[in-house]
């Protein structure tokens, strides 16, 4: 079966009666030198026959693809699958679309990750990992924009948009010390180690402030969270470590805070009298199922937006942004529930 003929310029403008260049020009917005009465015309044969720009052939005319790479360091995590979700949610209200992969935590794989969206034509990159500065540094000399998003390094050599980890993680800590918790341990998942994270950004906060605080001493378990037994061993182990004192839980990471929830539920612990619990939300779940936890919530959406827009900022060449690298923060909110309010 013949697929149906797709409405070009060439048929707008016979039917409407003008030149090519005029279609043309009133799909850019410039109507300067054209009648009310034919940009109308125009407008009616456009949504008559449900006419849609290629934006294969006006890439070609503006030298881009309206292509966007976003290179994630896994994407089955929560937080990964968030930000896709963000990201393409962005994009959709513009004209770039998101091309999307993956490193899998291997930083050897990144420089090859990176060669793939330059050989489709990319017209900027958002990447996730911390790692690579060398290779998006030759990108950029290229002229082709580069965004980090939620990662913050040492060289601080690229555009990026970041959430206050360090900060608020002192912050929460600060708010338990202060509430009367004698300790304080970090549970940390054995699989996410590395110090390019988010994850290793709020643990450096944790034993930064550990080191500083009087009266408390760093307590860290390095737990298996996809084995149950695991993290239940854990738990009884801090427990008889604390000696009946006031004893509190910091979780770095999204995916075993829930987690860390459902064990202490099924070994019958009541929050804050037998153990307090701490970790981090999304943003948009605040109020679901961790609503009685005291949580860090993740301005995930905005950052991406943010992030996004940045980046589309300079692919635009907008003459009053300031020179690489530009961090922008988004900041995190701390919100105290029943998880950690001491019941004096």
């Amino acid at each position: 079966m013949p697929t149906e003929k797709r409405f070009t310029i060439s048929d707008i403008a016979k039917e409407v009666g003008v030149s090519t260049t005029t279609v043309s020009r009133y799909l850019s917005g410039q109507y300067r030198y054209m009648s009310k009465t034919t940009r109308e015309k125009i407008r009616i044969a456009i949504q008559k026959n449900g006419y849609r720009p290629s934006l294969v052939a006006r890439g070609l005319k503006a030298s881009r693809s309206y292509l966007i790479g976003v290179i994630m360091p896994q994407v089955h995590r929560t937080n990964s699958s968030h930000s896709i979700r963000n990201i393409c949610l962005a994009c959709s209200k513009t004209m770039y679309s998101p091309i999307i992969v993956s490193i899998e935590d291997n930083v050897d794989m990144e420089e090859r990750r990176i060669q793939e969206l330059l050989d489709h034509r990319v017209d900027g990159i958002l990447t996730f990992t911390g790692s690579g500065d060398q290779y998006y540094e030759n990108v950029a000399k290229e002229g082709i924009p580069v965004v980090r998003v939620d990662r913050c390094g040492d060289r601080r050599t690229m555009d990026s948009v970041v959430v206050n980890h360090y900060e608020v993680v002192q912050e929460a800590l600060l708010n338990l010390s202060v509430s009367g918790y004698a300790n304080i341990a970090i549970f940390s998942n054995r699989f996410y180690m590395s110090p390019y994270s988010t994850v290793g950004i709020r643990r450096k906060a944790y034993f930064d402030f550990m080191a500083k605080a009087e009266g408390l001493s760093p307590m860290e378990y390095i737990i298996d969270f996809n084995d149950i037994q695991s993290v239940k061993s854990a738990v009884h182990t801090y427990l008889d470590a604390c000696a009946g004192k006031p004893t509190a839980v910091f979780v770095p990471s999204m995916e075993n805070l829930t987690t860390l929830d459902w064990v202490c539920k099924l070994m019958g612990l009541r929050y804050p009298d037998d153990i307090a619990l701490l970790g981090y939300a999304l943003e948009d779940d605040v109020l679901s199922a961790t609503s009685r936890l005291s949580v860090i919530s993740y301005p995930l959406e905005e950052m991406c937006n943010t992030a996004l827009s940045l980046l589309m900022a300079r692919i635009a060449g907008e003459p009053n942004l300031p020179e690489p690298p530009v961090m922008k923060q988004i900041p995190a909110s701390l919100i105290i529930r029943d998880s950690t309010i001491l019941r004096l």
